[in-house]
């Protein structure tokens, strides 16, 4: 009997860390797909023109009404909160959906929902809910490494699972409402507010990343996956030993900083070493945000940062997108995670409050074991060389459209499928991203090629996050890539020189731009850095070149030696672009010194793009 007395009150004491660690992990999951969701609105409004100015002013209202909340949230009495977890765990269930439009209004139904109950949480004891956070942060990783970076919560097939959370949730939340709504003193100075949205930021677009981290350092995922969260719960005890004195809380945002300098500066490893110096210090600081704060300052600074959020999540977009909306923009996106780290350093002012001392000889094997288990997920998985016909090799180029289709669903797999059912060998990838909120994080290149059993390689062309990729079942022998001269989108070219059998064969992949004179001025780099690399022999170039069969682009790449296999076997112009009733085609594959058996494109709307694919002879 008296054991159950002492286990009574930390069962108690576990159903608020529960919930809480629930809403947190559900708002990060339906952010990431809200914004993928926004990124389609946004491009249908103002490029496609497809949607009008009045639907696209009424998703701006309701992404301000989400994220600016928590000003009147914090108002909430406790039964309140209740009332808006129950919410946001139910409207989280068809965020798993894929469906654009559903996961657009059910996201801005579940941030808006999460950030009520939690600002009344962070409100009346922010030590707690900080905490719930930071597990959140952690399980967030192991989440998106069993899906090799497309999180698991996140695929249409786990919404069973989802709804049994939010239906365990609900008895969270019938628990909470049975105690007593006592108004707390325990919240987040204004500064606090701001510093804690700003960190959400970096976490959610970079320092949370695994595979965003890799590709910025140009290191292997498979070890930087387990290793970040070794350091995430190096930084998790960091944030407990350390005194929240304004020392230290200055030293971890100078860290931070320094960390993202040196992660944009310096090569390799070192750049590894910075960025993940920063997670670290960001982790440790999210524990030592000053506190307490007035009855009604934590929703205050809270809304208050979550504006200067989305501040930050549209310019570091427009980093992305900036030769289609502000130009002036080209290279910022370092700029934007600077100011996010610079805004957390208002964590300085306050007071803060000791975080919880956690018992690591009880917590320390389970971290151990996140860890070793993060590890063997992330591991390498070796390409097979099985060709798809013997006696061929089947070269292919795919426009993948950031993983997504034309009306916007998330279709990494479906066009996995279609480039297995293809059977192609070897593939040029155009429109990749790596580690963009905007498409949910997923490394595009990364997942596709573990699916394919392929080897990987990629190009950065835009802020370290999207670029142009290859994949190979063949060894590939060398691979190197050179930017292309580019005034309005940058691009770039892949070389990689592999081994087919007895046989080497060198492969060229790249992205053309859409206007004709900066596609003149990148079809003469790339031909000249080709003939200097590949001046004879087996070759193919491919990629997605946006030019007709009646444009100079065509013609130069004819004067140089090479061929197109659809003109060679008398298939004429098969059209690729749009996918949906396709016009143009502008995708292909070149070769030169090797002859083509077959051609096609397959008839897939998995992207925006159809693929195309050409079986060649080899010995």
């Amino acid at each position: 009997m008296l054991d159950y007395v002492q286990s009574r009150p930390r069962l108690l004491a576990f159903r608020p860390t529960a919930l809480q660690t629930l809403l947190w992990l559900s708002l990060l999951q339906a952010a990431r797909a809200l914004f993928s969701a926004l990124f389609g609105v946004v491009y249908d409004a103002v490029f496609a023109e497809t949607l009008g100015t009045g639907f696209l002013l009424l998703v701006g209202g309701g992404l301000l009404l989400a994220f600016l909340i928590p000003l009147p949230g914090g108002r909430l009495g406790l039964r309140g909160a209740a009332v808006a977890a129950a919410i946001a765990m139910l409207a989280r269930i068809p965020v798993s959906l894929d469906s654009p439009a559903l996961r657009l209004w059910a996201g801005l139904l579940t941030v808006a929902a999460a950030f009520a109950a939690l600002t009344v949480f962070l409100r009346r004891n922010a030590r707690h809910t900080l905490d719930a956070l930071i597990l959140a942060l952690l399980l967030d990783q192991l989440l998106r490494a069993a899906g090799t970076t497309w999180d698991l919560s996140l695929r249409p097939g786990w919404w069973p699972v989802q709804a049994l959370l939010a239906l365990g949730s609900l008895w969270l939340v019938w628990s909470l409402q049975r105690t007593p709504d006592s108004p707390g003193n325990s919240g987040l100075e204004l500064a606090g507010g701001v510093a804690l949205a700003t960190l959400l930021f970096l976490q959610l677009n970079l320092l949370g990343l695994p595979n965003a981290l890799a590709r910025w350092s140009g290191s292997a995922y498979a070890w930087l996956a387990p290793t970040l969260l070794a350091v995430s719960l190096l930084g998790v005890w960091l944030g407990q030993a350390l005194r929240p004195d304004r020392g230290h809380r200055v030293l971890l945002a100078a860290l931070m900083i320094a960390g993202l300098g040196i992660g944009h500066l310096a090569p390799g490893v070192l750049s590894a070493a910075g960025l993940l110096l920063a997670a670290l210090a960001s982790l440790a600081l999210l524990l030592m945000l000053p506190r307490p704060g007035g009855e009604h300052r934590t929703g205050t600074g809270l809304g208050l940062g979550n504006l200067v959020f989305l501040i930050l999540s549209f310019g570091l977009a427009f980093a992305f997108t900036y030769p289609y909306t502000l130009p002036a923009l080209r290279g910022s996106g370092i700029a934007w995670y600077l100011i996010a780290a610079a805004l957390s350093g208002l964590a300085v002012f306050g007071e803060g409050v000791p975080a919880f001392r956690r018992s690591w000889r009880r917590w320390g094997p389970i971290g151990l074991a996140g860890v070793l288990l993060v590890g063997w997920l992330a591991r390498p998985v070796a390409p097979s060389t099985q060709p798809a016909q013997a006696g061929t090799l089947r070269l292919a180029t795919y426009n993948v459209h950031y993983g997504y289709d034309g009306p916007w669903h998330l279709s990494l797999a479906r066009q996995a499928d279609t480039l297995a059912a293809a059977g192609v060998d070897v593939v040029a990838l155009q429109e990749v991203d790596t580690g963009r909120i905007t498409s949910y994080s997923i490394d595009d290149a990364l997942w596709l090629g573990r699916r394919l059993g392929m080897h990987v390689v990629y190009l950065p062309t835009i802020e370290h996050l999207t670029g142009i990729a290859l994949l190979s079942r063949y060894p590939v022998v060398s691979a190197e890539t050179t930017l292309l001269p580019s005034e309005e989108e940058q691009t770039g070219l892949i070389h990689a020189r592999l081994q087919v059998r007895d046989e080497q064969v060198d492969v060229f992949a790249t992205w053309l731009g859409l206007s004709q004179a900066e596609r003149a001025r990148q079809v003469t780099a790339a031909l000249d850095w080709l003939a200097e690399r590949s001046p004879r022999g087996a070759a193919c170039f491919a990629g997605d070149l946006n030019s007709p069969p009646d444009s100079p682009t065509y013609q130069r790449l004819a004067e140089a030696g090479f061929s197109d296999p659809f003109r060679t076997l008398g298939l004429g112009d098969i059209a690729t672009d749009p996918a949906i009733v396709p016009q143009d085609r502008i995708d292909y594959v070149w070769l030169r010194a090797l002859t083509p058996v077959a051609a096609g494109v397959p008839e897939s709307l998995a992207s925006d793009h159809r693929p195309v694919w050409v079986a060649v002879q080899v010995k």
